[in-house]
């Protein structure tokens, strides 16, 4: 396999909700169209683009006659960058044979080199259901810890349902930490995150697991709760995600003269960041910032949909055109057109703002150093030096 490829595998038992995680995550399928999905016989392999990069994703069955066939042929895993192991949390009864099974891929992974970075999806956690289940997802995660010693690379948690943001957030932790280029040292502790957020540790009690409510803490206390060792290697992850993104950004805007500036917008209308080519007009962006905080933007940026000729957000100008797309319930990108109605220039505006969604949604939650904001004001600083600005 190709150094610029990734090779992710998605295992676990049957019915655990491998491929309804692939078909939300990464096919873009809603939710509501994933209650009947026939089980994966043996290995289904998908293909996608992360950052110009391509990725390969293989389901594996979890009948246990697969399951048997895998661990007879460790080459499976060979060339593996990242493991998803993915728990059904509601299925109690089958907690320890999906451990048993998981130690069994954990003691073929461990004698690959380099060795693939082990990831937890505790999954099923529903919102409906969440606060019901916390118990048991504190049961399993204890249960899993057992796996520690057997990973030079300590293995990430999250509890994750397709029917919230939690496994997308996670989908994108682990294409990010396995991205070609991205250098992070090995973990010296587990990681294991709540649907809240929160970070599980191995001095978490039950009753602080299971509470309904996260206490309201100040920043210099949440700071204090998350190790030194996840806060420093989650602050280099974030240093080098900037890194690659603004190469692709500027990459995307280089390879049309069409595309003259692009911004991040609140929806308050302050400008999180931008970057215009010496063709755009010197007051575009502050100009389409001040308009949004004279609008209903969280009305306007309510209807946006994708980037599409004369499509929602599209607005006319006399020597441009804004096209207006959604990242994020806090945020829009808008994108300045010599030629709104192109569509060469429409395919690659897109390209920007899956880019940027592809990155901004990575943010770690339970570490107070690295919010979207700060994201996006890193992105500009380091834009702004690769145009000599």
């Amino acid at each position: 396999m190709s150094s610029t490829q990734l090779k992710i595998i998605f295992a676990g038992l049957d019915q655990a909700g491998k491929t309804s995680i692939y078909q939300k995550t990464i096919a873009g399928i809603d939710p509501s169209q994933l209650t009947n999905l026939r089980p994966t016989r043996g290995v289904e392999r998908h293909s996608t683009d992360f950052i110009d990069i391509e990725s390969n994703i293989w389901d594996l069955g979890g009948q246990e006659s697969y399951r048997e066939k895998y661990l007879k042929n460790p080459q499976t895993f060979n060339e593996t960058k990242a493991l998803i192991f993915v728990l059904d949390v509601q299925d109690t009864k089958r907690y320890q044979e999906a451990y048993d099974y998981f130690l069994s891929i954990v003691k073929i992974i461990q004698n690959i080199k380099p060795q693939p970075r082990a990831y937890i999806f505790f999954h099923k956690c529903d919102p409906e259901i969440v606060k019901k289940i916390r118990a048991d997802f504190f049961a399993a995660t204890r249960l899993f810890r057992q796996a520690d010693t057997f990973l030079d690379n300590k293995f990430v948690g999250f509890a994750t349902s397709i029917f919230s943001e939690t496994v997308d957030q996670a989908m994108q932790r682990v294409f990010w930490e396995c991205f070609p280029g991205i250098d992070l040292k090995p973990q010296s502790s587990l990681e294991i995150i709540d649907d809240r957020g929160v970070l599980i540790t191995d001095e978490t009690t039950e009753e602080e697991a299971v509470a309904e409510e996260v206490p309201v803490k100040d920043e210099e206390a949440v700071e204090d709760e998350v190790t030194t060792d996840i806060v420093e290697r989650m602050g280099s992850l974030q240093s080098q995600i900037m890194d690659r993104l603004s190469q692709a950004v500027e990459k995307r805007m280089e390879k049309t003269d069409n595309v003259i500036a692009l911004a991040v917008l609140s929806t308050k209308g302050d400008i999180l960041f931008g970057v215009a080519k010496g063709t755009a007009p010197d007051n575009a962006i502050p100009t389409v910032s001040d308009i949004i905080k004279n609008v209903d933007a969280d009305e306007f940026f309510g209807g946006l949909g994708e980037i599409e000729i004369s499509g929602p957000g599209h607005v006319p100008l006399d020597d441009f055109d804004l096209h207006f797309a959604e990242l994020s319930k806090e945020q829009a990108i808008v994108i300045f057109c010599k030629d709104g109605n192109d569509s060469e220039t429409i395919e690659e505006a897109n390209g920007v703002v899956k880019l940027m969604r592809q990155a901004l949604s990575v943010v770690p939650r339970s570490a107070k150093s690295l919010s979207r904001s700060e994201l996006a004001d890193d992105l500009k600083s380091r834009i702004s030096k690769i145009r000599g600005s």
